[in-house]
């Protein structure tokens, strides 16, 4: 594509120019940062549960159907990746913690929505 052919598809979608700029600009991955950092129990964040959670996962996969660790892995990988999607990522709640809800709490927040909205907004502001 050439540039005259980008410059004219930038200036017809503004909002996945603001999209393309924020996630370019490190935005949306400081932000995932800082909610994977959340600090849940016994030093533990909600990065270092979830890949705890994964893994036993995993293991409890395998154990089930040894023949996942034959399979190919782009395969093996579609169906882990397919049950963790389908039941919402409940398999990886605990007693003590509930994944989705505190996901859904983290990124439905106010704070979240109001940061977001001020990068966007400051970005308009100055082109």
């Amino acid at each position: 594509m050439s540039n005259l052919e980008k410059s004219q598809n930038e200036s017809l979608d503004p909002a996945k120019d603001l999209a393309d700029a924020f996630k370019k600009e490190g935005h949306l991955d400081k932000m995932k940062n800082e909610i994977l950092s959340q600090n849940l129990k016994d030093d533990m964040n909600l990065e270092q549960f979830i890949r705890e959670q994964v893994k036993k996962l995993v293991r409890s996969k395998v154990q089930e159907d040894e023949s996942l660790v034959f399979k190919n892995r782009g395969t093996t990988t579609a169906l882990l990746e397919g049950q963790l999607f389908k039941d919402g990522f409940k398999s990886l709640n605990t007693a003590e913690v509930d994944i989705e809800n505190l996901l859904d709490v983290s990124l439905n927040s106010n704070v979240l929505e109001k940061q977001i909205r001020d990068i966007l907004e400051a970005k308009i502001d100055n082109k």
